[in-house]
């Protein structure tokens, strides 16, 4: 009876292996930009927001607030990232 195991082992291994797949390689784009940015209120500027609780390992989770700036004024626009740690040992935890 392990005879005829030690026969199938290989037949077994070989017929488990995956075929390989084909890859496929990321070609950066040269082209110029042609794409402008997207002022979406043109008289004042403000704030765009998105929040979202994420996993954490040693705490109940990760409060993320993200807020984006919107300003026809600037060139460039800024951001705020704040993350709250919650129910940590030292209580709630925030990094701006």
């Amino acid at each position: 009876m392990n005879a005829i195991r030690y026969a199938l082992l290989p037949i077994i291994i070989l017929l488990s292996c995956d075929s390989p797949t084909e890859e496929t390689v990321y070609e950066e784009d040269n082209s110029p930009n042609t794409e402008e940015q997207v002022i979406l209120h043109k008289e004042t500027s403000y704030w765009l927001g998105y929040e979202g609780i994420i996993p954490c390992a040693d705490c109940q989770g990760i409060r993320m607030e993200l807020k984006l700036e919107n300003s026809p004024d600037k060139t460039e626009q800024s951001y705020e990232l704040t993350e709250t740690y919650l129910e940590t040992k030292e209580g709630d935890r925030v990094f701006h």
